[in-house]
């Protein structure tokens, strides 16, 4: 009997922490089934597109919009360009046929799950945070299964639908050695390394209050620094820690971002649910400074989780002054006995086998193997 082959389709784009989920499980499904068809819906332009073309998948350009703030008109323009989304979306899964739907969330995913409901279809949800975001949580009445990067918080009521099995991650974060890293950058391997990341798109207040705070250390004259500033704001964050005389590699992106986990010696990030699940990935202590105007202040939840289990500290971003931070940085660098005890206690945290996970199920479903 000849196998059944599979047409997948993919919502969700914007940022890294809505694509790069559903892109690992795709490059996995293609992995195992090399006729499968993987589509991906998303905006033109976006980081969506560029990673699904590279990637050899098809990607088709969706309509939509953000959702509104407080003008009526921002209101209106989010219900005309999401009901052509969703037109533009139905006519993709008429013509595709897809077995099945996977949104990550955010509203770049609307359109495609909106037209998997209308049609019928079975629908999946990525969640990354502890706390699901307007859109899944709407569309998770309608989802198959929720599949939860973190444990979600009880009073969502979808605890029934929920499958915890950690977020996916990109194929790429393989485990090199730190010599290797630091070559990479053209760092000394004798220097201690700091890691900074806000984001796919960076962090404005990251990269305004860290080339400061790595100033204050007691330790400055050991230490390094990888700063991932975003592209918009890469030549403002060289210019801070040139001014104070800090060794530092600044990046709008990084591309290989193995290299960058790989380098750091601690990490000092946002608490976006995927920063997380990649951290923990390496087992890097860090300092977590959750932003404070995440739906649902998700990232303080996230970062909450991560910090009782002993594998990084959190500040909120009133009390990240640089003191505290430059204070906290030190007794990090200063006590190896302590940078052991975080490392080992991310394994209270990371998931392995992720995507594996997401994709027996899935697999189950189609009646495909």
């Amino acid at each position: 009997m000849k196998r059944k082959s599979l047409t997948v389709m993919f919502c969700g784009g914007g940022t890294g922490g809505h694509i790069f989920p559903p892109l690992a499980v795709a490059q996995r499904l293609k992995e195992k089934h090399a006729d499968a068809r993987i589509l991906f819906l998303g905006k033109k332009g976006k980081i969506e597109e560029t990673l699904a073309v590279k990637n050899k998948f098809i990607f088709y350009d969706i309509p939509c919009c953000q959702f509104p703030e407080k003008k009526i008109t921002d209101f209106f323009r989010f219900l005309f360009r999401t009901l052509a989304g969703i037109i533009t979306s139905l006519k993709v899964v008429l013509r595709e046929k897809p077995d099945f739907i996977i949104g990550s969330g955010g509203y770049v995913s609307i359109p495609g799950l909106a037209a998997g409901v209308l049609t019928g279809k079975k629908i999946y949800l990525l969640e990354q945070n502890a706390i699901p975001g307007k859109t899944n949580k709407t569309f998770s009445f309608f989802a198959k299964k929720i599949f939860a990067g973190l444990p979600l918080d009880q009073t969502t009521g979808l605890s029934a639908k929920w499958v915890l099995t950690g977020n996916p991650l990109r194929k790429t974060l393989e485990l090199i050695s730190r010599d290797a890293a630091l070559s990479y950058f053209g760092l000394d391997k004798k220097l201690f390394c700091i890691g900074v990341i806000g984001g796919s798109q960076g962090a404005s207040k990251l990269n305004d209050i860290i080339p400061e705070s790595l100033s204050l250390m007691r330790n400055k004259d050991k230490i390094q620094v990888i700063h991932i500033a975003g592209e918009k704001h890469e030549n403002e964050a060289k210019t801070k820690y040139a001014n104070f005389k800090i060794r530092a590699k600044v990046s709008g992106f990084i591309n290989e971002i193995e290299n960058f986990y790989s380098a750091a010696d601690v990490v000092i990030s946002r608490s976006g649910a995927l920063a997380l699940s990649e951290i923990s990935r390496y087992g890097l202590p860090a300092l977590l400074i959750p932003f404070p105007f995440a739906a649902q202040d998700h990232q303080k939840i996230n970062a909450r989780l991560a910090a009782d289990t002993g594998a990084a500290f959190c500040l909120s971003e009133e009390e990240a002054i640089p003191p505290r931070i430059a204070d906290l940085a030190d007794k990090i660098l200063d006590n190896e006995e302590l940078r052991g005890k975080m490392r080992k206690s991310w394994e209270k945290f990371y998931i392995p086998e992720s995507t594996d996970k997401i994709i027996r199920i899935i697999e189950k479903d189609a009646d495909v193997g």
